[in-house]
């Protein structure tokens, strides 16, 4: 971008500042000013900001002009189409094969999921997947860990755990706080405390087992700080294992959470294109 300010930025300003100007003169506009023709500017406003609507468009329109008169005539018109047998896609694909055909959990009786886009331009998915024979409270250290694996016995699984798997280390010592509320705690709830059983609470999720150095648990050195199990991320090992990425497992467990999770793979985005239209 050649401008100093991403235009989307630039454009939010202006209509942050419009919008203020608006309403802090509806009460003087609406003695002097027909309700409809202010309701009318306003939705203008809105809709050239509401991501890909006619007035939004044509914005962008206007803002390609502006460089075409500036810089002259564009030099190149490149188009970048997805292949969709590209050996990335197919892999993520090959996620529900793993967990549906290959039964890792278990018969799956039907499943719900959600694509969404972080901010910073990658997906990831929500997933929620019912068993035909529900997962028993012995059976959860099987499927789902919270320790860092043992390094001389499986390196290859110690190496993604430590890359994808650890939480911060976040707090003010540890020169990281974009996760911590404003008495400094994590608003994660991490580093969580050392377990040694999994315990399953009538509060949501379980207390998965983290055990201490003490008592056999691992440690290892990230961001040139020590870490231990108390702040490792569920994940399930045949799954971390196979895609080397942030795969997150969690037992839902309690009515509580379970609806917490169905409300949640099912919030929404925060920009959506939106159309208005007259009653007929």
């Amino acid at each position: 971008m050649c401008s100093p300010l991403p235009l989307e930025y630039v454009h939010l300003l202006i209509e942050i500042n419009l919008h203020l100007s608006l309403n802090n003169s509806f009460f003087l506009i609406i003695g002097t000013v027909n309700l409809s023709i202010y309701l009318s500017i306003y939705l203008s406003i809105y809709l050239s900001i509401s991501c890909c609507s006619p007035q939004y468009m044509h914005t962008r329109t206007q803002d390609a002009m502006t460089y075409v008169r500036k810089y002259g005539r564009p030099d190149l018109f490149i188009t970048f189409a997805c292949y969709p047998k590209w050996y990335a896609i197919a892999k993520e694909l090959k996620l529900m094969d793993v967990i549906q055909k290959g039964q890792v959990f278990g018969a799956a009786s039907c499943r719900m999921h959600t694509i969404e886009w972080q901010k910073r331009g990658l997906p990831h998915a929500h997933i929620l997947i019912w068993l035909c024979d529900k997962i028993e409270a012995t059976e959860i250290d099987h499927l789902i860990s919270a320790e860092i694996p043992d390094p001389s016995a499986d390196p290859e699984l110690y190496e993604i755990v430590t890359t994808n798997r650890i939480h911060g280390p976040c707090g003010s010592h540890y020169n990281y706080t974009s996760c911590d509320n404003s008495d400094g705690k994590c608003t994660r709830q991490y580093p969580r405390v050392f377990v040694s059983e999994t315990i399953t609470g009538c509060d949501g999720y379980p207390l998965h087992r983290r055990r201490s150095s003490a008592k056999g648990g691992f440690t290892a050195v990230v961001k040139g700080h020590q870490v231990d199990n108390r702040w490792i991320v569920p994940y399930c090992p045949l799954l971390t294992k196979a895609f080397n990425a942030h795969i997150n497992v969690e037992y839902c467990h309690s009515v509580r959470s379970i609806k917490y999770v169905c409300i949640y793979i099912n919030k929404g985005t925060i920009a959506t294109p939106h159309r208005a239209a007259k009653n007929r």
